[in-house]
């Protein structure tokens, strides 16, 4: 559980980064419970052998859309 736990941890900062980016730059960011909705497939597209990484799968390109792998 202490990797899973720090693995959210770091998707969380990773998300709370890029929204501030966003926001910055006057674009909107997907909510929180969207990123986590796209947790699940995304660990077992990975898990699978599909070699997009998690944070691109979930969060998008810093532009915040979501790879269309999902």
């Amino acid at each position: 559980m202490a990797k899973a736990n720090g693995a959210m941890s770091f998707i969380n900062r990773e998300c709370a980064r890029r929204r501030k980016n966003a926001q910055a730059e006057g674009r909107s960011f997907m909510p929180y419970t969207a990123v986590k909705a796209h947790l699940p497939n995304t660990i077992i597209g990975v898990a699978a052998g599909d070699p997009t990484s998690i944070m691109t799968r979930v969060l998008g390109d810093e532009d915040g859309i979501p790879d269309a792998h999902q």
